[in-house]
C-alpha cells in the first residue's frame, strides 16, 4: 500500500516537496524570497501612490472661487477710542474725527485652479481609473503565466508611472484625453495584483505564503 502511494505521487510530487524544503531550509538570513518580498512591497507602494495622487491633485487642478469678507469691527473699536480721545483733548483742527472711517467692510475674491471642472466631472475623471482597473484583473493571471510575473508586474508599474507624467499635458488637451489616460493607467495597474499572487505562489513556500500576502494586503 505504501509503495502504491509513493508511485501515485510520482516524481512531480517529490520535486515540489524538495523545492519547498530547500526554500524553507536555505542557509542565511537574507534569502532571495525576502528580497523579493521587499521589492514587491516597494512596487505596491508606488502603485498605491499612482492610484490616489489624482484624488488629491484634482482639488487644486479644478477652478474654485473663494470670497472672504472682512468686517470693520476692529476698525470701529480703534475709531471709537480715537474719537473718545479727541473729544476729551480736542483735535488739532477743532473738529471731531469722521465716523465714516469706522464703517464698511472689505471683501476679497480668490480664484484657484486651471480647469473648469465641476464636482460631477471630477468624479467622472476619477472613475476612469477604476474602469480600467476592473478590466485588468481578468487577463493579469493569464499574462503572468504566459510571460512571467516579473515582466507583467514591471510593465504594470512602469507604464502607469509614465502615463502619470504625461497626464497634465493630456489634461490641457482635453478632458476626454485625460479620462482615457486614466483608464489606461487602471488597465495596466489591474494586472499587477494577479501577477504578484502568481509570483508569491512560485517563490514562497506553502508555510509562508500567508505571510507574503501581507505585501499587498497589509494584514
Amino acid at each position: 500500500m505504501a509503495q502504491r502511494k509513493l508511485n501515485a505521487s510520482g516524481p512531480q510530487g517529490s520535486r515540489n516537496s524538495s523545492i519547498s524544503s530547500a526554500a524553507s531550509d536555505a542557509p542565511g538570513l537574507l534569502k532571495c524570497r525576502y528580497i523579493f518580498a521587499f521589492i514587491s512591497f516597494l512596487g505596491i507602494a508606488i502603485l498605491y501612490a499612482l492610484r490616489v495622487n489624482l484624488s488629491v491633485a484634482i482639488v487644486t487642478m479644478s477652478k474654485s472661487t473663494t470670497s472672504t469678507s472682512t468686517s470693520a469691527a476692529r476698525l470701529d473699536t480703534w475709531s471709537g477710542m480715537l474719537s473718545l480721545n479727541a473729544a476729551q483733548n480736542g483735535s488739532e483742527d477743532g473738529t471731531c474725527p469722521s465716523e465714516s472711517s469706522s464703517s464698511g467692510s472689505a471683501s476679497t475674491s480668490t480664484t484657484t485652479g486651471e480647469f473648469d471642472w465641476n464636482t460631477e466631472y471630477q468624479a467622472f475623471i476619477l472613475t476612469g481609473f477604476f474602469y480600467g482597473y476592473a478590466l485588468g484583473q481578468f487577463p493579469g493571471g493569464l499574462l503572468a503565466e504566459r510571460f512571467g510575473g516579473k515582466i507583467v508586474f514591471g510593465l504594470g508599474t512602469l507604464v502607469p508611472a509614465v502615463l502619470t507624467i504625461v497626464s497634465p499635458f493630456l489634461a490641457r488637451a482635453g478632458g476626454g484625453w485625460f479620462f482615457a489616460v486614466r483608464v489606461l493607467e487602471g488597465l495596466f495597474e489591474g494586472v499587477t495584483f494577479p501577477a504578484i499572487q502568481f509570483m508569491i505562489a512560485k517563490w514562497a513556500p506553502p508555510a509562508e505564503r500567508s505571510r507574503f500576502a501581507t505585501v499587498y494586503t497589509g494584514e
